[in-house]
């Protein structure tokens, strides 16, 4: 990901790198153990909220934001690709789930937006917060955005809402992450002391202790918050593994195939679910079950990765045109 002088800043795509790969872990446990067992629930959210609040890191600038550019980058980025590829993929993923439903039930899904749940609502926070920069740049204040932010998770919270279409109800709720990167991005010098070894151990201790909390109470966060708090828990456990994650990833030496999986995460993400699935099928076929064994998770997981970065290296290199992208970007460099 590069900034506005074009130099890349390698720790996002190292981020968003371990992030998808969490995904990616995480789809594979849910289907290959057939939600037996349980730790992707430590871990899921803390990933998908990871997407959100680096996004609304990378909306900062030191100039103005150019409104229309911006919002014909996220139609590109995000609405085009989600129409091509759950375009090509809603068909086979309901023959694949035995799910009994009419062509007529897949387009109303696709344009409703309930294909993809996450890159969906990334859209319509984005969309948001395009908004409340607009608001904030059109009558020269610098509160508008967050308030906007704060007024979309209050209703959230306040109705229960529950908005499926084009999951306007998760973006909502996730447009406080949103705003938090943004922030974090404009103070970014004030918050250097988080990359220090004392702040990063803090992290730490403080991760595992609202995880032991989160466990002993049966309380299992979500970006759909139900309750305020529930919201505060969701808010301190994601926002403390988000900057653990991004003060490691700026020290951490760049790993070619990460930064890769984080340049192309939208790619991996759009696979995210038929890759663990078709081959939860394949090694249960091959009679290579879960049986409680977590070894056959670790392979199962690794297979879904080469597969899912070689068919994202051959989009990338041979039709980049439906990653809403104008140039190629192949390689792991």
């Amino acid at each position: 990901m590069a900034n506005k002088e074009g130099t890349r800043i390698e720790w996002i795509d190292t981020a968003r790198g371990i992030a998808m790969l969490s995904i990616l872990f995480f789809h594979t446990e849910v289907y290959y153990t057939d939600d037996s067992d349980m730790s992707f629930r430590l871990y899921s959210a803390n990933a998908v909220i990871a997407f959100f609040f680096i996004s609304g890191f990378l909306f900062y600038r030191n100039e103005d934001l150019r409104i229309s550019k911006k919002i014909k980058s996220i139609m590109r980025g995000l609405a085009m690709p989600y129409f091509i590829f759950m375009g090509i993929i809603a068909l086979p993923k309901a023959i694949i789930n035995e799910r009994n439903t009419s062509l007529h039930d897949i387009a109303i899904s696709l344009l409703t937006g309930q294909e993809s749940w996450f890159i969906t609502a990334l859209f319509c926070a984005e969309l948001i917060f395009v908004f409340g920069i607009w608001l904030n740049q059109r009558l020269k204040s610098q509160i508008l955005l967050p308030v906007v932010c704060v007024s979309c998770l209050a209703f959230i919270i306040a109705t229960d809402a529950n908005i499926p279409f084009w999951n306007i109800d998760k973006a909502m709720a996730a447009l406080s992450f949103m705003c938090c990167g943004y922030y974090f991005h404009k103070y970014e010098n004030c918050f250097s002391f988080l990359d220090k070894g004392v702040s990063q151990i803090a992290m730490l201790v403080l991760i595992i202790i609202i995880k032991t909390l989160e466990i002993s109470q049966g309380v299992y966060i979500s970006l759909f918050p139900h309750s305020l708090m529930i919201f505060a828990i969701l808010f301190v456990d994601a926002i403390t593994f988000t900057l653990l994650l991004i003060s490691l990833t700026k020290r951490i030496p760049r790993m070619a195939f990460i930064s890769f999986v984080g340049q192309n995460s939208i790619i991996y993400y759009f696979f995210s679910g038929g890759i663990p699935l078709l081959t939860t099928i394949l090694l249960n076929k091959l009679g290579l079950p879960f049986n409680g064994n977590y070894i056959n998770v670790v392979i199962a997981f690794a297979i879904v990765t080469v597969v899912a970065t070689i068919i994202t290296f051959l989009i990338c290199k041979y039709i980049p045109f439906i990653t809403g992208r104008k140039t190629r970007r192949i390689g792991m460099r």
